[in-house]
């Protein structure tokens, strides 16, 4: 995933990554073992992301069971700002990606 619109201001792609994985479907929430699968890197770098985004009140952590939730803070003042900035990359790396294969843009559809 190119994520080239966030990563002129946030250094970790990680955390670029988990930004754009709460903040482009905010009603989604994750658990440590789940975000260290899907991004295919370590528990311990994970749950160093989490650890700060939860702590700049970014996300929220909610314990059920053995697990702790995530998920995008709504309540954050730049809640809206965090994701529209996400749904922009998202779009525009999924047009990107689409052109550069020689599809049109959102669509999938061949261009030519």
């Amino acid at each position: 995933m190119n994520n080239s619109l966030f990563s002129g201001i946030i250094q970790s792609k990680l955390k670029i990554k988990l930004l754009l994985r709460f903040f482009t479907n905010p009603d989604s929430r994750a658990y440590l073992r789940q975000l260290s699968k899907e991004f295919s890197v370590s528990s311990n770098a994970v749950r160093s992301e989490l650890t700060h985004l939860s702590g700049s009140d970014l996300i929220t952590a909610e314990k059920q069971g053995r697990k702790i939730w995530y998920k995008a803070n709504a309540k954050h003042p730049l809640f809206p700002e965090l994701g529209s900035m996400a749904k922009k990359c998202w779009a525009w790396t999924r047009s990107s990606t689409a052109s550069s294969a020689g599809l049109e843009p959102g669509t999938g559809l061949s261009a030519g």
